[in-house]
């Protein structure tokens, strides 16, 4: 058994600036596009982002395929991947024991939810797309974690050295594939036509 050492909180840590999108600024540039935001107010416009982010994700989480974003942005879905370094470490047990114990997701076959986002095959192109990113929040993650517990088996694996942007060329192709068979299937079909 390996031992763990507790980490003294007291010492000072680096912490990333915190910034908010929907701030004061972006209401007023906001404001100058679209002159009726203005009669909503600052609070109504952060509700309505709100209530639909979290729409979206939760059609991300109930939909196996994931969805794709507004105007073209890109696509945003739910994977199931193996887990690639071999020690994940649960920080509260061992701190609590005083030695290192590791999760093992034996609950998931010792796979990971993990929420994707790529532009790499988005309809449209947008300018600098490579420049995009995307960061969910911590509702997001959880609202993720307790349905990958509950139906892992449900969502797209990926694997271990497999690209998102292989992953959806496939996604495609399969339903390209699908589609061009059972066209061929139906041209001649009569429902009234026992004898086939």
């Amino acid at each position: 058994m390996e031992t763990f050492e507790k980490v003294d909180l007291s010492l000072p840590r680096y912490r990333a600036e915190k910034k908010e999108i929907d701030d004061i600024n972006f209401f007023k540039a906001l404001c100058k596009k679209i002159p009726n935001a203005e009669k909503m107010g600052h609070s109504n416009v952060r509700s309505l982002i709100k209530e639909f982010n979290e729409t979206i994700a939760d059609v991300v989480v109930e939909n196996r395929d994931g969805i794709e974003l507004l105007e073209g942005i890109g696509y945003l879905f739910v994977l199931s991947c193996k887990v690639k370094y071999k020690e994940n470490v649960d920080y509260a047990k061992s701190k609590k024991y005083g030695i290192k114990v590791l999760h093992k997701n034996w609950e998931t076959d010792g796979r990971v939810g993990k929420i994707a986002y790529t532009n790499c095959k988005a309809r449209y192109k947008i300018a600098d797309h490579q420049v995009w990113a995307f960061k969910p929040c911590r509702k997001f993650k959880k609202t993720v974690s307790k349905a990958f517990l509950e139906n892992w088996t449900k969502y797209i694996q990926l694997n271990v050295n497999e690209k998102v942007s292989a992953l959806i060329d496939r996604q495609i192709k399969t339903k390209e594939l699908s589609k061009m068979f059972t066209s061929k299937k139906l041209e001649g079909y009569n429902e009234f036509d026992l004898n086939d």
